[in-house]
């Protein structure tokens, strides 16, 4: 006769694996946490990287400094609206900033990595060479790519929904639907 209940050892191994996945994933968010209120701390450095004041902002930043309180003053307004509170916004933008962080650097810095220690010997392209030596040398696209990044982040770090409390979940299967005025009879009157 077999039983559905999991002997000693396979509780144990159940539960040690749930353990285990909480804790990393309470490691995964810290470390996005942290990665993201990294990255917003260094961002005044990032604008203002030589320390001259307002003079030394190029256009781009000009665009991106009242775009981004714009987007800022969105979230907190949707933090508000929904029911998020302060902790709860803080802690989406610093992890959606960390996310930003992660893909920036595991995508794009490996990507151009790659192509640029590429050995470009086609004799169908001979110029390959000198344009991989100008975009490392010259670095066109990454400022108007990470604010850009940067602004897309704060756009999608904004709450969307309320949170749903734990107590209006959804009926099982099996359970009836409570009846709702419009199912229930209404009895007539004289």
């Amino acid at each position: 006769m077999q039983t559905n209940e999991l002997s000693f050892a396979g509780k144990f191994d159940n539960g040690l694996s749930k353990v285990l996945c909480i804790a990393l994933r309470g490691l995964k968010f810290a470390l996005l946490w942290l990665m993201g209120l990294m990255m917003l701390s260094l961002l005044p450095f990032v604008i203002f990287e030589y320390s001259e004041g307002l003079s030394d902002l190029s256009l781009l930043e000009w665009l991106f400094m009242p775009l981004m309180c714009l987007l800022l003053w969105r979230h907190i307004h949707y933090s508000k609206h929904f029911g998020v509170g302060f902790w709860g916004g803080l802690s989406r933008i610093l992890i959606f900033v960390g996310l930003l962080t992660v893909v920036e650097v595991l995508v794009f810095d490996e990507a151009v990595g790659m192509i640029a220690s590429c050995d470009f010997t086609d004799e169908g392209i001979p110029n390959m060479q000198s344009i991989v030596n100008y975009l490392a040398v010259h670095n066109p696209l990454p400022a108007p790519l990470y604010y850009g990044l940067f602004l897309a982040t704060f756009f999608l770090s904004a709450p969307y929904q309320a949170k749903v409390p734990a107590d209006n979940k959804k009926p099982e299967k099996n359970e009836p639907l409570p009846p709702t005025a419009a199912q229930t009879r209404q009895e007539p009157t004289v």
